[in-house]
């Protein structure tokens, strides 16, 4: 992992085209609010927002096919999170300590949800599933999920 740099901007968007964004590339941007990404990104890489305390919103796009590994790690300001369709696994740690998430949508493509991912989401009151109970109960839970586990669970 890169060290922290402070970089000073509070909103970023991108052109249509990019297709990936590296692991760890806004890191510790203490000053990102919002996200916006384009619906051409289909990859964004590990702990891409990691250590972004302030970020309140992200719209992510909607061909993404998983969230990577620390992708959310710290980010204390995500008050909810919608998961495009299309998205397999939620990887280790990827929304680990974000204290303020009270809402996830999680879509009916998701399969695995690794060790920790919702670790110390201690504000997690909800989770609305794209699928039926059948579907949930299938979905692999690693250890390290209780908050995910002990939110209340709508079924679309």
């Amino acid at each position: 992992k890169a060290p922290c740099l402070v970089v000073r901007f509070s909103r970023i968007s991108s052109k249509d085209g990019v297709q990936t964004i590296g692991d760890y590339a806004f890191q510790c941007c203490p000053t990102l609010q919002q996200l916006s990404l384009p619906d051409s990104i289909i990859e964004l890489g590990d702990g891409t927002f990691s250590g972004c305390t302030n970020l309140e919103r992200v719209d992510l796009p909607k061909y993404l096919v998983a969230i990577n590994s620390d992708m959310f790690l710290d980010c204390y300001a995500l008050s909810s999170i919608v998961i495009p369709d299309g998205v397999s696994s939620i990887w280790f740690s990827a929304f680990l300590n974000c204290t303020s998430l009270k809402t996830v949508e999680i879509p009916s493509t998701v399969t695995d949800i690794e060790s920790s991912a919702f670790e110390g989401c201690s504000s997690l009151k909800k989770v609305i599933y794209g699928g039926n109970a059948e579907d949930w109960s299938a979905i692999y839970f690693a250890p390290g999920n209780s908050s995910l586990e002990n939110a209340n669970i709508v079924f679309k």
